[in-house]
C-alpha cells in the first residue's frame, strides 16, 4: 500500500471537527480554524446556520444528515463521500454536532478512512450531553448528591431494539442519566427506568434546544415528565435528565435572564451586512431567524458612476448616503488606478457613523456627519455648515430617493446624484418568507425602505398583531406607516445597536 501511495499525487485529508451542543459561540477555536480553511464541508442536519456561517465562502457545503423520516445518506455513502473528495486532493471537514466521538460515528469514519491509507485528524467538541444540562442550570455531579453520571442515547442504530441498552442497571441507584434524542421514545424511557426500579418520584428535566436562544426546559418527576412532554407539545432536538440534580437546575434556572432571552427576531437586511445585528440578538439571549430581503448587487454599467469620479475635482462636495456606496466607490476608484489621494480637494459628508466609519477604514475622514442617520437630518447638517451654491455630488442605490438631492437643492446647491450600486430581492426569498411566518415570532426589524417594501412585496399575508415591528430610523418608520404597518419601535441612535438597545429596552418596559 505505501509503494502504491508514493507513486501516487498527494491526498488531501480529513477533519472531524465537533460543532458544539449549538451555540455558535461554542465552537472550539480550533473548529472554526479548520471551517475557515476547508475546500469541502460534509456536516449533520442538526449543525445550525449560524455555525455554518463560519465556514470560508469559497468551500462547497454538502448536508449529508438524516432527516427525522431517516432519510438521507447512509453511512456507508458518507464515507464514501469523504474518501472520494480527499482522493481528490481536498481539505475535507465533516462537520458534526456536539463532540464526533460520543454517538457521532466519528470512529467509525476514521477507522474507515485509515483502512483507505488516510490518516484522519480529530477537533473534539463540547458535547450536548454536559453542555445542555449546565444550560439549562443542572450539573450533572453536586457533591452530596451524585458522583457520577451516565450518558445514553435513545435513538440507536435503526436495527437494534431500545431495550439492547441495560436499563436494568442504568435504572438503580441515584447516579445521574442523561439521555439524548428522547423524544419519540420517551414514553418507553420512563417505562423502562420505572420497571427496573427508579424512583417515579425522581426529579426530571426535558431540555429542548440546549444552548439555543430557543432553548426550552420542563421539570416535573420522573412519572409526569412524557405527560409534560405531551402537554407543551416539545420537538426535537431534546434530550432527557434524571436525577436529584435536577433540583439544584430549578433553584440555580437557565440563562433566562438574559434580556432577549426566547425571543424570535426576524433580520430582514441583506446576507452580507447581517451579521453585527445577529450577533447582537444571539448575545443578549434572542434568536434571530435571517431572512435576506435585499441583495446589493453591481450596476450593469458603470458609465454613471466613473463618469462621476472623473469629474469630482470639479465638485465641493460628495455626499456618501450608505455603507454600500463607499464600497462600491472605491472598488470603481480601484479600477481606475486611483486611490484616497484622489480625494484630497472635495469635502466628505457622510450620512451617518457606520458610512463615517467605512471612509476612515480606507483613510478617509468625514467633515460632516449629522448627529441622526437620515437624509432630513444630513440636509438640516448641511444648510447650518455649507453656503449655497456649491457643487455636490451623492452617491447611493440606484432606486434612491430624492430627500437629500432635493434637499440640498432647496439650499442653493447644485447636485448631481449617481448610482452607486444596485438592490434587488434574494432567489428563494418567496418561499422562504412563507416558512418563516408560518413559525412563531416576537419580531420583525427592518433596516431601510427597501426591506420594507421589498418584504411587503413577498408577503401579502397578515402579520398578527402581536409581532413587534422594529424600524432602524424615521425614515424607515415611514415607509412602515406609508404601507400600512404600524412600527412599535423606532431606534435611537438610528444604528444597529441603537435598533437592538431599543428592542432591548421595549421588553425591559413590559410592553410585550
Amino acid at each position: 500500500m505505501s509503494d502504491q501511495l508514493a507513486t501516487e499525487p498527494p491526498y488531501g485529508s480529513v477533519v472531524l471537527v465537533g460543532a458544539g451542543p449549538g451555540d455558535p459561540e461554542l465552537l472550539t477555536i480550533a473548529g472554526c480554524r479548520h471551517l475557515m480553511t476547508a475546500d469541502v464541508v460534509l456536516h449533520d442536519r442538526l449543525v445550525g446556520s449560524q455555525i455554518l456561517d463560519r465556514i470560508n465562502g469559497g468551500a462547497r457545503v454538502i448536508n449529508v444528515g438524516k432527516s427525522s423520516d431517516g432519510k438521507g445518506l447512509s453511512q456507508e455513502d458518507i464515507n464514501h463521500a469523504l474518501l472520494g473528495e480527499c482522493r481528490a486532493g481536498n481539505k475535507v471537514v465533516r462537520l458534526k454536532g456536539g463532540d464526533p466521538m460520543v454517538f457521532g460515528r466519528g470512529a467509525e469514519e476514521a477507522l474507515f478512512l485509515m483502512k483507505e491509507g488516510i490518516p484522519c485528524e480529530v477537533v473534539p467538541g463540547i458535547s450536548s450531553a454536559i453542555a445542555g444540562p449546565s444550560a439549562a442550570g443542572i450539573p450533572v455531579t453536586h457533591r452530596g448528591i451524585s458522583s457520577c453520571f451516565s450518558v445514553v442515547t435513545a435513538s440507536e442504530d435503526p436495527e437494534k431494539l431500545i431495550t439492547s441498552v441495560d436499563w436494568g442497571l442504568l435504572a438503580k441507584g441515584g447516579h445521574t442519566l442523561v439521555i439524548l434524542m428522547v423524544l419519540k421514545r420517551i414514553d418507553q424511557v420512563v417505562s423502562l427506568l420505572i420497571s427496573e426500579g427508579r424512583d417515579p418520584s425522581t426529579p426530571s428535566a426535558l431540555i429542548q434546544s440546549a444552548t439555543l436562544p430557543e432553548q426550552s426546559v420542563s421539570t416535573g418527576y420522573l412519572r409526569d415528565i412524557s405527560s409534560i412532554a405531551e402537554e407543551y407539545n416539545a420537538s426535537s432536538p431534546a434530550m432527557l435528565v434524571v436525577g436529584k440534580v435536577v433540583d439544584i437546575g430549578i433553584q440555580l434556572g437557565p440563562r433566562s435572564f438574559l434580556p432577549l432571552a426566547g425571543k424570535r427576531i426576524l433580520v430582514t437586511r441583506s446576507r452580507a451586512q447581517s451579521s453585527r445585528l445577529c450577533e447582537l440578538i444571539l448575545r443578549l439571549g434572542g434568536s434571530p431567524l435571517e431572512l435576506p430581503t435585499i441583495a446589493i448587487q453591481p450596476q450593469d454599467d458603470y458609465t454613471e458612476l466613473d463618469s462621476s469620479i472623473e469629474d469630482l475635482p470639479d465638485y465641493d462636495w460628495v455626499v456618501f448616503s450608505s455603507v454600500n456606496a463607499v464600497e462600491s466607490f472605491f472598488s470603481r476608484l480601484c479600477v481606475g488606478k486611483r486611490d484616497a489621494r484622489y480625494m484630497q480637494s472635495i469635502k466628505i459628508a457622510a450620512i451617518g457613523p457606520s458610512t463615517a466609519s467605512a471612509l476612515r477604514d480606507r483613510g478617509l475622514v468625514a467633515d460632516l456627519v449629522p448627529d441622526k442617520s437620515t437624509s432630513e437630518s444630513l440636509v438640516q447638517c448641511f444648510g447650518e455648515v455649507v453656503e449655497g451654491g456649491l457643487d455636490v455630488i451623492v452617491l447611493g442605490p440606484e432606486s434612491a430617493p430624492a430627500t437629500i438631492r432635493n434637499g440640498l437643492t432647496s439650499l442653493g446647491c447644485k447636485v448631481r446624484q449617481a448610482a452607486a450600486y444596485r438592490t434587488i430581492i434574494p432567489k428563494n426569498t418567496h418561499e422562504n418568507v412563507r416558512k418563516l411566518m408560518e413559525k412563531r415570532l416576537d419580531v420583525i426589524t427592518f433596516t431601510s425602505s427597501s426591506t420594507v417594501r421589498n418584504f411587503l412585496s413577498i408577503w401579502n399575508g397578515i402579520i398578527p398583531s402581536d409581532v413587534v415591528i422594529a424600524c432602524i430610523g424615521p425614515a424607515t418608520a415611514a415607509t412602515a406607516v406609508e404601507m400600512g404597518i404600524s412600527p412599535d419601535i423606532v431606534a435611537e441612535p438610528h444604528n444597529v445597536d441603537g435598533l437592538v438597545d431599543s428592542i432591548t429596552g421595549y421588553y425591559s418596559r413590559g410592553d410585550e
